[in-house]
């Protein structure tokens, strides 16, 4: 990918540290929340932080380590991971832990932002001796209790290597693309994009079926058995035939985010991508 700009190799130098690290955990919602459970499960000494502090609770009852301010799990720990809403949250925390975190620490962002905030950060870290891994993470919070996230991976192999370890012990499956800082989130907004369209294609196919007399259940009984025999149809045509007719395929903004982002890339890119501003249109 030409488009982005990854620091030269020599930059990084990481030495892998023993097992028995410590871990910070920013973003306490409810993805975040179910992953940093399964970090404190699997053993290792996490601090948390999360802006409602009273979230934090149910990790605190079970060994956690609640820290009131960034500056205080930077400062604590060898490895931080976040996962906060969007771009500006992100660039919020981020400047908040670079401020304390000194080398050779290592921040690991699993929130879906932009690419070219991704490759912000990645020369905002590395200015100061530290690493920055982006790890978006697909799932939503049932598929984190479960263990079955997928998180797409990319930056410095060496600091990897020992990320993966952790990332897997949090619930998921890790994807690795490279070292282009913003690979794995580019793969994140074009998984997205690919979830947004199904989701709305699939209220629409219902919706006419529904309107015609069809039996929908019968109808996504035997697609969801044959040609789209896959977890995210299955899901998504549940969620709908259970809501009230008329309602979206989505309750939150995060699908118009995502669309946004990807439509600016592809801008960035001189490409043209029609359908991202047609499903934004539709979700209005």
């Amino acid at each position: 990918m030409n488009s982005f700009n990854s620091l030269p190799a020599e930059t990084y130098s990481f030495v892998l540290k023993s097992n028995d690290m410590k871990i910070g955990f920013i973003g306490l919602g409810l993805l975040g929340l179910p992953i940093a459970e399964n970090l404190l499960a699997t053993g290792y000494e996490l601090y948390v932080y999360n802006r409602t502090a009273s979230k934090a609770a149910p990790l605190a009852e079970k060994g956690a380590k609640v820290c009131t301010a960034i500056a205080g799990l930077a400062e604590a720990c060898d490895i931080v991971l976040s996962i906060v809403f969007d771009d500006a949250a992100v660039k919020e925390i981020s400047g908040e832990l670079l401020n304390h975190l000194s080398p050779p620490q290592v921040h690991v962002c699993l929130s879906t932002i932009s690419t070219e905030l991704a490759r912000t950060l990645q020369h905002q870290h590395a200015e100061k001796g530290i690493y920055y891994i982006s790890a978006p993470v697909f799932g939503r919070p049932e598929a984190a209790v479960a263990r079955q996230l997928n998180y797409a991976v990319s930056g410095a192999a060496a600091v990897k290597e020992q990320v993966r370890t952790i990332l897997e012990n949090s619930g998921g499956t890790v994807w690795d693309f490279g070292e282009e800082i913003a690979a794995a989130n580019l793969v994140k907004l074009c998984g997205n994009f690919l979830i947004i369209a199904a989701g709305e294609a699939i209220r629409e196919c219902t919706a006419i079926a529904r309107a015609s007399g069809l039996p929908v259940e019968a109808m996504w009984e035997m697609f969801n058995q044959s040609l789209f025999k896959s977890p995210l149809y299955q899901s998504y045509s549940a969620r709908i035939l259970q809501a009230p007719a008329g309602a979206g395929a989505f309750v939150s903004n995060i699908p118009m985010k995502d669309l946004g982002l990807l439509a600016a890339h592809a801008n960035a890119m001189g490409q043209g991508l029609p359908m991202p501003f047609f499903l934004m249109e539709q979700l209005r």
